[in-house]
């Protein structure tokens, strides 16, 4: 058998490659700034989102979202009324960080956020068990910069999350 150690020029090249290859792993994973958590947020909105609204059609409830200038909440409608979600680890209320801005827009018009002083809010967003949705776009900025992804949800498809082009 023939053993044979490294050169310093192979070492230097496996090292090299090596560097390239977690330099795009980092980079396709993506850092930890306020931009990635937005994108990050708005992925767990809309997963949130999606299971509410197949919940919805499953179990013949209809369920909103309640759109906050500090966060988001789920709610169900209960005798006619709009009852925050309280008691259930996956639909509590969810506060974003202080630096998120967010813009929501509902059937292309600018909506009003809810203050988390209003005594009963009404959820923006619907998720009906007919299968309906409220169309809308929503958007978190950090520190007034461009928002890089948006939240959009059609009336009859799942809330997806998109790149939004800079100019």
């Amino acid at each position: 058998m023939i053993q044979r150690g490294f050169t310093l020029l192979e070492l230097l090249v496996v090292l090299v490659i090596i560097g390239i290859i977690l330099n795009f792993a980092v980079l396709s994973i993506g850092g930890d700034g306020p931009e990635q958590k937005a994108g990050e947020e708005l992925r767990r909105l809309a997963a949130l989102m999606n299971l509410a609204s197949e919940q919805a059609v499953l179990q013949s409830r209809e369920f909103g979202v309640i759109i906050e200038h500090e966060g988001y909440t789920f709610a169900t409608l209960e005798e006619n009324e709009w009852q925050g979600i309280q008691d259930d680890a996956m639909f509590r209320h969810r506060t974003l960080p202080d630096y998120f801005q967010i813009d929501l827009l509902i059937e292309g018009l600018p909506a009003a956020l809810v203050s988390s002083k209003d005594e009963e809010p009404k959820p923006q967003l619907l998720l009906l068990s007919s299968g309906e949705r409220t169309a809308f776009s929503l958007t978190l900025s950090a520190d007034d910069a461009d928002p890089l992804f948006r939240l959009v949800g059609e009336m009859f498809e799942p809330a997806r999350v998109e790149r939004v082009e800079q100019p």
